[in-house]
């Protein structure tokens, strides 16, 4: 469904019209809320919202208005009652400022320098519910916290690596490792019953057990949240700490096995081989990227290509060994395979996976941390990237990803809005109004532009609105240039009165920079993507026309 486009401006004319005005202004405001209630029912939110609350015992409104420390502390604060404990009020505003300035000692989970470039065969590993897991194995709460240079380490201790103490559960069983156990067996037991459901009973075990997801990784956040009734930082510190410890061990793990064999359907490692015996399809396996509490495993077979299935029973393996290693309820379980990926960066990554689903296997692009999904980039962008990892990783053709980008570069610098109208959504950039003008200290594209609509006295968008802009072209010369910020303009503006567009900044600030930093590991720079630019705006295509040798991944 569309929504029924009715320019802002137009609209208090139409309320005015009476006529048939009104008629169309009714049926944009019928079709906006039809819309509206669709997305609520399709998305199943009150579904949710309905489970997070009995969950949590919040109320339904606070759980839709308020956030996961509310449901947090409902939880907690009849489980601290129960206990004959009493719970601290809301801290007041000074509390809060000292607790946000101690947040820097805070330090996240650990993540693994990863491989770059392009690697083919990778099995995914995810640790199921990692934090959760943590806190409920090694006692972390707020009940067995032991107050800092209050007696010495001892067996009725456990020391987490950042330094926190907390009592040993045979001295004092936490309170919140309880609640988490409880919820993560009613999550386990809701999954199990959603297989022999029906239709209807399983869109609310599915709420149900969403529901225990939200709250069950709502704990640690909880622990290091500045506003939070409970609040303790050497809690915070210790899970994460535990956590950053975890992965290096898996790695260690992993590197210790070196490489596995597949014997008669069996993932055999080396020291179990039977001797004797033949030996199977070899795998040497490296960790070639970690990241908080997934473990990412690069398979190199001596032979032949990896198989879907072999994948699976390889992953299944290395957790299974794993999980052997670390206390309970910890465990890591095999996710999925991905048959190439692309690593730039930390947290920087595209993945062409491989899930298990039922009897069959479901394939799709995952991207992490790219241009794909940012709004501080425009349509193109994303549809340009995503189209190149499409070629990339699904297809292994670098050369039609690289000439897509040249095709789109050169759509770009020759754009003509009369005859490409289409455009103009996918240049479009689009900014949140979260406060008056006054208030911005710094210029930014979006402000001067609700600036120049007040000016012009246009409709001017709501605080709390998302403004649409596109960059205009605008006169400069050496000593004075233009600011990007000052050439913001209303993209409806730019189509009535045929403003030129700075296609420069889309190709140089829009395009090339995320292309870039994908195709650098193929080699490919820009230069070749923006043959001829030099000296007009045109492409060469009489040396995009010459015959090229297609080249495969490995020419690379």
């Amino acid at each position: 469904m569309e929504k029924y486009d009715v320019d802002p401006k137009e609209i208090e004319s139409l309320w005015a019209d009476g006529g048939e005005g009104l008629r169309r202004f009714i049926s944009y405001s019928r079709r906006d809320a039809n819309l509206a209630q669709r997305l609520l029912l399709d998305l199943r939110l009150m579904d949710k919202y309905i489970a997070l609350s009995r969950a949590s015992g919040a109320l339904l409104q606070d759980i839709v208005n308020g956030g996961q420390s509310g449901m947090v502390e409902n939880l907690l604060l009849r489980r601290f009652g129960e206990g004959n404990r009493v719970v601290p009020p809301k801290p007041d505003a000074d509390l809060s400022e000292e607790r946000y300035i101690d947040s820097d000692e805070l330090k996240g989970g650990a993540v693994l320098v990863p491989e770059k470039g392009l690697l083919e065969d990778i099995v995914i590993l995810d640790y199921k519910s990692l934090y959760p897991t943590i806190m409920m194995a090694h006692n972390l709460c707020y009940s067995t916290v032991v107050p800092r240079g209050q007696g010495p380490a001892s067996d009725k201790t456990i020391t987490a690596p950042s330094g926190g103490r907390f009592v040993s559960p045979e001295v004092s069983p936490g309170i919140v490792p309880q609640v988490l156990k409880e919820l993560l067996d009613q999550r386990t037991q809701t999954k199990r019953q959603m297989k022999r459901a029906t239709d209807e009973e399983r869109r609310f075990l599915d709420a149900k057990q969403y529901a225990m997801k939200i709250l069950l990784n709502s704990f640690y956040g909880y622990s290091g949240y500045a506003r939070a009734r409970l609040y303790s930082l050497d809690l915070a510190n210790a899970v994460t700490s535990f956590g950053r410890e975890n992965i290096v061990k898996t790695k260690n793990i992993i590197d210790e096995i070196g490489s596995v064999y597949i014997v008669d359907g069996n993932v055999v490692q080396k020291s179990d081989l039977t001797f004797g015996k033949s030996v199977g399809k070899r795998f040497d396996l490296s960790v070639v990227y970690g990241d908080t509490d997934s473990v990412f495993v690069r398979l190199k077979p001596l032979q032949g290509e990896v198989t879907l299935e072999e994948a699976e029973l390889i992953g299944k393996k290395i957790a299974e060994t794993v999980t052997s290693s670390l206390p309970q309820p910890m465990e890591l379980v095999f996710e999925a395979f991905a048959r190439r990926a692309i690593f730039l960066a930390k947290k920087r990554y595209a993945l062409w996976v491989f899930e298990p689903s039922g009897e069959a296997w479901k394939d799709r692009i995952k991207v992490r941390g790219m241009e794909t999904v940012r709004r501080d980039w425009c349509d193109l962008t994303s549809k340009t990237l995503n189209k190149c990892l499409e070629l990339v990783l699904k297809e292994g053709k670098v050369d039609e990803a690289v000439d897509h980008v040249r095709f789109i570069i050169n759509r770009i610098q020759n754009l003509n809005l009369t005859d490409d109208p289409e455009i103009l959504e996918e240049l479009t950039l689009t900014r949140r109004y979260t406060k008056s003008t006054s208030s911005y200290k710094n210029k930014q594209p979006h402000i001067q532009l609700v600036e120049k609509i007040k000016k012009r006295g246009g409709q001017v968008p709501g605080v709390g609105d998302r403004v649409p802009f596109v960059i205009v072209k605008g006169k400069s010369s050496r000593k004075n240039k233009a600011l990007f910020v000052d050439r913001a303009e209303d993209p409806s503006y730019v189509l009535e009165k045929n403003i030129p567009l700075d296609t420069e900044y889309y190709v140089e600030k829009q395009i090339l920079p995320p292309v870039l930093r994908i195709f650098e590991s193929f080699g490919v720079t820009k230069d070749r993507l923006c043959i001829g630019r030099g000296q007009s705006n045109l492409f060469n295509f009489e040396e995009m026309a010459k015959p090229q040798k297609q080249k495969s991944l490995f020419d690379f």
